[in-house]
């Protein structure tokens, strides 16, 4: 009898049992209006919400804004427009805190806004490709 190498039971779970994972998994379906209120109430404004939480308030109200009409004009843009959102508010809210502006910019809550700003403007602007 001859023995089946390890790589041919990796290949072949690898091809019939992960599309059946990817499958299964649930849809996400993006916040609604009413829920965005909820959160909003259950952090009292934006008085009661840390400088971040106002962030994300602001970030979620803006991809709001992304998916109503005005979203269908910025198409390709919109991983791009989110991505400085992000990064601006986190450093206005960090400034805002006393921070220095270029210390705001390289601190560990914005320098991955920053890398996946970086990254997105080089790869809509300077690839032949364009938005990923």
């Amino acid at each position: 009898m001859r023995k089946i190498p390890f790589t041919t039971y990796l290949i072949v779970a690898l091809v019939y049992l992960l599309p059946l994972m990817l499958f299964a998994q649930e849809v996400l379906v993006p916040p609604t209006m009413d829920e965005l209120q909820a959160f909003l109430v259950s952090l009292k404004g934006l008085k009661g919400a840390s400088s971040l939480a106002a962030v994300t308030i602001v970030v979620q109200g803006g991809m709001l804004l992304m998916r109503s009409k005005l979203g269908e004009y910025a198409g390709k843009y919109r991983l791009l427009v989110v991505s400085l959102f992000t990064l601006l508010l986190g450093m206005g809210a960090l400034v805002s805190q006393g921070m220095a502006p270029l210390a705001a910019l390289m601190h560990s809550t914005t320098l991955a806004a920053l890398q996946v700003f970086g990254h997105q403007l080089y790869n809509q602007f300077f690839t032949k490709k364009g938005a990923v």
